[in-house]
């Protein structure tokens, strides 16, 4: 079976240097609910595709995750499933 990374890169819109989960039945995963608070149009492509996309850093934060944005975000539900 081929790597899922492509599919993956193609539907964020990024190019992860990853060959992808290589264990998936090993892997840890981690599920975040997060919410962006209210829908900015100019925001709207990041806020549904990246993990902070208009939201607001903090000072020192790399804003690789997403277009920092005037929004609070925060994470209101968290899970971690192991193998």
């Amino acid at each position: 079976s081929g790597s899922v990374m492509p599919f993956f890169n193609a539907l964020l819109g990024t190019n992860f240097p990853s060959p992808g989960l290589e264990n998936p039945l090993g892997a840890e995963v981690h599920l975040v609910v997060r919410t962006h608070e209210e829908a900015i149009p100019e925001f709207l492509p990041d806020m549904i595709r990246t993990f902070n996309g208009g939201c607001t850093y903090p000072p020192g934060v790399p804003t690789n995750f997403g277009a920092p944005g005037p929004n609070a975000c925060e994470d209101i539900q968290f899970s971690i499933h192991q193998p």
